[in-house]
């Protein structure tokens, strides 16, 4: 028999996970080549199923061990369907670089999954952050070792009013996991965004970690869901409901920008084959 899968697609008032499911298997069935019945909460599941199925209960070696069944969160595999959602990889851009990992900051440097450096296409793969660590690592290295400037004393910062709450991490990481996820939408776009204007208020005289984390995380999702919903179309790892097919008039990177007043500022420029870009 021939190799498959079958996904099982169970609705929710609050997600569509149809049109997640539809989505995965459109994606396992373009990349692996192998064909997927989708089978959703209305629908029975085939008793003789024509695809031979790989048995993960076969690799799990002590059946006596429930931490090594998972029955200890509730799942018994031999006898139970195995929940599995959408992994999100959000960012497949980063902080705008030169070829000596320069970014608009001078004195900051950018390298690998953090920057953008003209190395990825539309889906960020995580050899290729390995590789670009190794490249412009080296390139970072050599332009620090050139270009050293004399010491100076750190500048004093007077507040950390910019700083954000720890207490919105979860509000924000929902809203995010809820709106700006593998299936995104003008509709669910804007609702993100919405909530990111509420949570920007929430902010902190507490210079710690989490704080400046936090910060951080609010930072680059607004920076993401701003450039999801210029995007009218889909590309890669950024699929729209309302935009799902690829768009030529769209073979540009998006830039975003914060000023030093808190604007926001969206421009583009136009990457060709060759992955050179218009400047």
């Amino acid at each position: 028999m021939s190799r498959g899968a079958i996904l099982f697609a169970f609705n929710s008032p609050k997600y569509d996970y149809y049109a997640m499911a539809e989505y995965t298997a459109k994606r396992i069935n373009h990349f692996l080549d192998m064909p997927v019945t989708l089978v959703t909460d209305n629908e029975s599941v085939p008793r003789k199923p024509k695809y031979k199925f790989d048995n993960v209960v076969k690799v799990i070696p002590d059946r006596n061990n429930k931490r090594d069944w998972g029955i200890w969160i509730g799942i018994d595999p031999a006898t139970d369907l195995i929940p599995v959602a959408p992994a999100s990889h959000y960012a497949s851009g980063g902080v705008r670089t030169d070829l000596n990992g320069h970014s608009s900051v001078p004195g900051l440097y950018a390298v690998g999954e953090t920057a953008c450096t003209g190395a990825h296409g539309a889906n960020r793969l995580a050899s290729n952050s390995l590789l670009e660590g190794l490249v412009f690592g080296a390139r970072i290295a050599e332009d620090i070792a050139a270009n050293l400037p004399e010491f100076e004393e750190a500048a004093a910062q007077d507040a950390f009013d910019f700083l954000l709450s720890p207490s919105i991490r979860g509000e924000l990481q929902r809203a995010m996991s809820r709106g700006a996820s593998v299936v995104r939408s003008e509709k669910s776009l804007r609702e993100t965004l919405h909530t990111l204007e509420k949570l920007k208020s929430a902010s902190t005289i507490y210079a710690n970690l989490d704080a400046w984390e936090t910060t951080n995380l609010y930072l680059l999702a607004t920076a993401i869901v701003r450039s999801a919903l210029e995007r009218t179309e889909s590309r890669g790892s950024h699929w729209r409901e309302d935009y799902s097919e690829t768009s030529d008039a769209w073979t540009k990177r998006i830039h975003q920008s914060l000023s030093n007043t808190g604007d926001w500022r969206s421009s583009t420029e136009e990457v060709f084959n060759d992955l050179s870009v218009a400047r």
